[in-house]
C-alpha cells in the first residue's frame, strides 16, 4: 500500500515541488489512516482527486485531524459534510467535549475545501466566522443555563431577563476570521439587575462569572483540544478592567477615556447574542454610543496623526522582533491594508453611511465609490489583501498554529508552495514581495502630508517669528503689501495664543499657516487671500480635525486657497459654515452637477422622523450643493446661465422637501382634506423674481406665492379645521422652516410680498381669488412680475391651472392703453429710490441703461404684444423671452441677440460683484456702449431718458 500511495502522489501535477521525504511522509500517513478505517481508505484511494491530495500533502493539520476523526474524514472525502450545531448537551462537560469535536470536524472540512481550491477566500472567511459565531452562541447559552442552575435567572428592575452579550472585535467582528485565529471579545450586558435564585447575585458579578464560564467552554485546553482562544484585552481598561461591563459603563468609558486606537478597533465591533430578545437594545446602543464614538460628524483627518504613531510603534516592534517576513505586521502586510481602509472609515464615515461597515471589502468599495481613493488603488489593495489572507489561512492550516511568519524550514516552504499552487517557494516569495511593496506605497501615500513641510523646515514657523522681523521676512519672500500681511499674521498669532485651543490644535494651526505662506506667491493679491484664509482658520481652529484635513491633503488646501482668491462670498460661506471644508475632497465634476444628480443626493425624508434632524440634513444638502456649484463656477466649468440653473434646481428641490415636511406636520395634527394623499401636498408654490426667471444667484432670497384649490370643507382629523386654514398653516410652516436656524445655518430668506394685495393680503390664496385679483385689481407692475412667475413645487394640478391663469391674464387683462406710462413711471420711482450711482460710479442694476432697464424693456414688449403673439408667454426668463420676441418679429433677430449679449455681460459682472460681496457699482466707462444701446431702446420704445441717463450717454 505505501508503494502505491508513493506512486499516486509522485504522479500528481504539483509533485515537482516535493522531495522524496515529503512523499514518504504522506505514504506513511495514509497507511496509518487506512488501518484506522479498517481498509475503507484503501477502497477510496483510486477515487481521490488531485484537489484532495493537495489538501493532504499541504497540511499536517489535515492529516492529524483525519487520524483523529477517521470516520468523519471518510465522509468528507466522499463529499458529505457535517450539519451545524443544533442540539447541545445540557451537561457542561458534555457541551465542552461536543464543541471541541465539532470545531475539529468543521475546521477539517474548511481546511480541505480551502486547500483543495474548491472554496473562494470569501467563502472560507465566512465559514470560519460562522463556525466561531456558532460556538460562541452555544457557549453563551451553555454558560447561562449553568448560571441559572446555580443562581437563578438574572432580571432587571422591570422583571425582564438581562442577557450576557459578546461584542466581537477584530476579524471576527468583520466576519473575516482566519484559520487559526483567536477571537477578540468584549462581554457586556444591557442593564443592572439581580438574580432570583436562593443565592442572589448582582448583575455585574453574575455576568462576570458567566463570562468566565463562556471562556472556559471555548478556551480551556482539554484532551479534545480547545475550541477558540478567547482574547478579552480590548475591553475597557484592558486586563485591569472588569471582564463584563454594563452598557452604561461602556458608554461612559468610550465618552471619557476612548482613545484613537480604540476607534480603529470599534470599527469592527459586532454584537453576538444567544437569542434575539436583546436585538432592539443592541441596535439602539450601536446607534447612540458606538457609531458616534467611531464616526465623527465632520471629516476627521486628525486620525492620521494617531495612525502615524501606531505605524511607528509597529515598525519598532517589527525591527526588534525581526518581523520582516510577517505577512500581518510586517511592511506591506495585512495590518497596513486594514489601517488604510479603517482610516478612510474614520475620516469620512461620519458623512458617508456606506463606510460604516465592519467589512474591509465593503469599506474599500465605499472609499472608492466616494472618491477617497482611486479605482486603481482600491483594486490593488483588494488584490494584495486577497493574496495575503489566502497565504495566512494556508500558512496556519499547515499545523493549526496562529502564525503570520513565513516558514523558515524547507519542508514547510514546499508545503505552502503546494497549498498556494505556485511553481516553487521563490515564485511565492516574489509574488508576495511585489504585492507588499505596492501596499507599502499606498500606505505611505496616505500618511504623507503637506504638514510634514513644516516639520522638515523648522525655520518656517511664521506665527512664532518676532514682530520686528515679520514684515522684512514677508518682503524677502516677494509678497506685497508686506506690512499688511505681517500685521495679519501678528494679529492671528495673538489670537491663537489665547487659551481657547489646546496645544495640538494650536500646533496644527501653525503648520497650516506655514503651508499657506509657502503657496501665497502664486496669487496676485496675497494679502486678500491670506486674510480670507485666516478667517476660515479662525472659525475652525477649535475643531482641529478640519485643520488636520487641510494639512493632510494639499489638494484640499490648494482648492481652498483658490476659492479664497476667487471671491469673498465662497470664503465667507466656508468661514461661517466650516462643514463645507468636508466638501473640498468631494467636489463633483461639472458634468455631475445635473438636477438628477442633485436630487439623488437629497436626504431621504420620512413623515415619522424627527423634524429637527431632517432639517439639519436638508440644510447640509442645500449648503453643500451650493458650494459644489460655486467650486465649478470658480473653476469656470459652468457659465453664468448654468450656475443660475443649478442654483434654481437646488432651491426647487429644497422647497419641495420643506413643503412635504410642512404638509406632513400640519396634516398629522389636523388631518387632511378629503381626496388628498398624505404624501401629496395640496398647496402649490409659485416662484417669482430671480427664482421664477431661473436667474438665482448665491445668497438670493426666494420670492414665492402660495396657491391652493382645496375644496370647501374641513379636514378629516380629530382636531379638524377648515381646509383654507389648513393651507394657511402649511404656508406659514414652510416660511418658518425655510428661515429656521439649524446647525448648518438657515435654508433661504423668503419674500412673500408679491402675493395678491402684498403684505396686507393672505399668505396663501385660493386659485379663484388669485385669478380675480389678477383680472380685476392687479397693477401693471404686478403683471410685469407675473411674466417671470412659474410653478415650481407642490400641487401640480394647481400649477397647471396657475399657468392657464397667467396666460389669460397677460394676454387679455393688461391695461395696454396706460402701459407705457405705467412702466415708465414705475422705473423712474425705482431709480430714484434704489440707485446708488453718481457721476463717478454706475449702478449696474438701477441706473439708466443698466440691468433693470433691459428687464423692463423685455417685460414691456411682452405685455404690449402678448395678445397678438401668445408664444411670448411660454418662458419666464429674459434670455428665452428675447428669443421669443425675435422669433415673433417684435424685435429684429439681431436686436434680440444684441440685448441677450448685453444681458449676459451685465449678469456676469453683477455675479462677480456679488461673489465678492461688493455693491453693484462700476466705472461708468466699463459698459459705455452697452448702456447706450439699452438707453436707445428705452427711449425708442418707452420714453425719454432722464438727465442722469443723458450724462451717462455723453461719456
Amino acid at each position: 500500500m505505501p508503494a502505491k500511495v508513493r506512486t499516486v502522489v509522485a504522479n500528481l501535477p504539483f509533485a515537482a515541488v516535493l522531495e522524496d521525504s515529503d512523499i514518504g511522509q504522506v505514504a506513511d500517513w495514509f497507511d496509518a489512516f487506512d488501518q484506522l478505517t479498517a481498509g475503507a481508505a484503501r477502497a477510496q484511494l483510486d477515487g481521490m482527486c488531485e484537489a484532495d491530495w493537495r489538501a493532504i500533502v499541504a497540511s499536517q493539520f489535515v492529516r492529524d485531524a483525519m487520524l483523529s476523526e477517521p470516520d468523519y474524514a471518510l465522509t468528507l472525502l466522499a463529499g458529505t459534510a457535517i450539519e451545524p450545531l443544533l442540539h447541545l448537551p445540557q451537561d457542561a462537560n458534555d457541551l465542552s467535549r461536543a464543541l471541541r469535536i465539532y470545531r475539529r470536524q468543521q475546521m477539517l472540512r474548511i481546511a480541505v475545501d480551502d486547500l483543495s481550491g474548491r472554496w473562494s477566500l470569501a467563502t472560507v472567511l465566512g465559514a470560519l466566522s460562522d463556525l466561531a459565531d456558532e460556538c460562541l452562541v452555544a457557549a453563551l447559552r451553555g454558560a447561562r443555563q449553568r448560571m441559572q442552575q446555580r443562581y437563578g435567572q438574572l432580571l432587571d428592575s422591570a422583571g425582564q431577563p438581562v442577557p450576557l452579550l459578546a461584542i466581537c472585535m477584530g476579524k471576527l467582528g468583520g466576519r473575516e476570521l482566519n484559520f487559526s485565529s483567536d477571537i477578540d471579545v468584549i462581554f457586556t450586558f444591557p442593564s443592572q439587575g439581580a438574580s432570583d435564585g436562593r443565592r442572589a447575585l448582582e448583575a455585574s458579578e453574575y455576568c462576570l462569572r458567566e463570562a468566565r464560564e463562556v471562556i472556559a467552554l471555548l478556551d480551556q485546553q482539554t484532551q479534545y483540544g480547545r475550541v477558540f482562544r478567547v482574547d478579552t484585552r480590548l475591553r475597557p481598561f484592558g486586563e485591569a478592567g472588569p471582564l463584563a461591563i454594563s452598557f452604561d459603563a461602556l458608554e461612559a468609558y468610550l465618552t471619557r477615556h476612548g482613545r484613537d486606537w480604540e476607534r480603529y478597533a470599534f470599527v469592527k465591533a459586532r454584537f453576538v447574542a444567544a437569542d434575539e430578545a436583546a436585538s432592539s437594545r443592541i441596535a439602539q446602543f450601536c446607534d447612540q454610543v458606538i457609531r458616534p464614538f467611531v464616526y465623527r460628524r465632520y471629516v476627521d483627518f486628525g486620525v492620521l496623526d494617531s495612525l502615524r504613531t501606531m505605524k511607528a510603534l509597529i515598525q519598532t516592534e517589527v525591527q526588534q522582533d525581526e518581523r520582516q517576513d510577517d505577512i500581518k505586521r510586517g511592511p506591506g502586510g495585512i495590518r497596513e491594508i486594514e489601517f488604510i481602509a479603517q482610516s478612510w472609515q474614520l475620516i469620512r464615515g461620519g458623512q458617508i453611511e456606506a463606510l460604516r461597515t465592519q467589512s474591509l471589502y465593503a469599506a474599500l468599495a465605499a472609499a472608492c465609490e466616494n472618491g477617497c481613493m482611486t479605482d486603481e488603488s482600491a483594486t490593488q489593495l483588494q488584490t494584495a489583501y486577497d493574496l495575503l489572507r489566502v497565504v495566512e489561512n494556508r500558512l496556519q492550516a499547515l499545523a493549526d498554529q496562529q502564525t503570520h511568519r513565513l516558514p523558515q524550514q524547507a519542508a514547510q516552504q514546499r508545503a505552502l508552495a503546494v497549498a498556494m499552487q505556485v511553481r516553487d517557494w521563490s515564485a511565492l516569495t516574489a509574488l508576495l514581495d511585489d504585492q507588499r511593496a505596492r501596499v507599502t506605497g499606498t500606505f505611505d501615500d496616505l500618511l504623507r502630508a503637506s504638514g510634514d513641510i513644516a516639520t522638515q523646515n523648522a525655520d518656517v514657523a511664521w506665527l512664532d517669528r518676532p514682530a520686528a522681523r515679520l514684515a522684512v521676512d514677508v518682503r524677502e519672500m516677494g509678497l506685497e503689501p508686506a506690512d499688511d500681511i505681517a500685521q495679519a499674521l501678528l494679529a492671528f498669532a495673538q489670537r491663537l495664543a489665547r487659551p481657547q485651543a489646546d496645544d495640538a490644535s494650536a500646533l496644527r494651526t501653525r503648520t497650516l499657516v506655514d503651508n499657506v505662506m509657502l503657496r501665497l506667491r502664486a496669487y496676485q493679491a496675497p494679502a486678500i487671500v491670506l486674510a480670507r484664509l485666516l478667517a476660515v482658520a479662525e472659525a475652525v481652529r477649535r475643531r482641529s480635525a478640519y485643520i488636520s484635513l487641510l494639512n493632510e491633503r494639499p489638494d484640499a488646501l490648494d482648492l481652498l486657497l483658490q476659492l479664497c482668491a476667487s471671491n469673498q462670498f465662497v470664503a465667507g460661506e466656508i468661514a461661517e459654515h466650516p462643514i463645507l471644508i468636508d466638501e473640498l475632497l468631494m467636489t463633483p465634476r461639472a458634468g455631475q452637477l445635473t438636477r438628477a444628480a442633485l436630487a439623488a443626493r437629497m436626504p431621504a425624508l420620512r413623515a415619522d422622523d424627527d423634524i429637527e434632524t431632517q432639517m439639519r440634513a436638508l440644510a447640509r444638502f442645500t449648503r453643500t450643493a451650493q458650494f459644489h456649484v460655486a467650486v465649478a463656477d470658480v473653476r469656470e466649468q459652468l457659465h453664468i446661465m448654468q450656475v443660475s440653473d443649478r442654483l434654481s434646481d437646488i432651491a426647487e428641490l429644497t422647497l419641495q422637501a420643506v413643503l412635504q415636511l410642512a404638509w406632513w406636520e400640519v396634516t398629522a395634527r389636523y388631518g387632511k382634506p378629503a381626496g388628498f394623499a398624505v404624501d401629496a401636498p395640496g398647496v402649490a408654490i409659485i416662484a417669482y423674481g430671480k427664482l421664477g426667471g431661473l436667474e438665482l444667484g448665491y445668497g438670493s432670497d426666494l420670492d414665492i406665492v402660495f396657491l391652493h384649490d382645496l375644496p370647501a370643507g374641513q379636514t378629516d382629523g380629530e382636531r379638524a379645521i377648515d381646509n383654507t386654514l389648513l393651507a394657511l398653516r402649511v404656508a406659514r410652516r414652510v416660511v418658518h422652516l425655510l428661515g429656521v436656524q439649524t446647525g448648518h445655518g438657515s435654508l433661504y430668506e423668503v419674500d412673500t410680498r408679491l402675493r395678491p394685495s402684498g403684505r396686507s393680503g393672505l399668505l396663501v390664496s385660493s386659485l379663484a381669488a388669485f385669478e380675480r385679483y389678477q383680472r380685476d385689481d392687479a397693477w401693471t407692475w404686478e403683471h410685469q412680475a407675473l411674466i417671470r412667475a412659474r410653478w415650481v413645487v407642490g400641487d401640480r394640478a394647481v400649477g397647471e391651472q396657475f399657468e392657464a391663469v397667467r396666460q389669460v391674464t397677460l394676454r387679455d387683462h393688461v391695461d395696454r392703453d396706460g402701459l407705457t406710462k405705467a412702466v415708465r413711471d414705475m422705473r423712474a420711482r425705482m431709480r430714484e429710490s434704489l440707485s446708488q450711482g453718481d457721476a463717478e460710479r454706475f449702478d449696474l442694476k438701477q441706473d439708466a441703461g443698466g440691468i433693470a432697464d433691459l428687464e423692463f424693456i423685455v417685460q414691456y414688449l411682452v405685455l404690449r404684444d402678448a395678445h397678438r403673439f401668445p408664444e411670448l408667454l411660454r418662458w419666464s426668463d429674459n434670455i428665452r423671452q428675447l428669443d421669443s420676441l425675435g422669433a415673433a418679429g417684435v424685435l429684429q433677430a439681431d436686436e434680440a441677440r444684441a440685448l441677450q449679449d448685453i444681458y449676459r455681460s451685465y449678469r456676469r459682472c453683477a455675479h462677480a460683484l456679488a461673489l465678492d460681496r461688493l455693491p453693484q457699482l462700476i466705472e461708468p466707462q466699463q459698459f459705455v456702449n452697452e448702456q447706450r444701446v439699452v438707453r436707445d431702446f428705452w427711449s425708442r420704445l418707452i420714453g425719454h431718458a432722464d438727465r442722469a441717463g443723458s450724462d451717462v450717454a455723453d461719456v
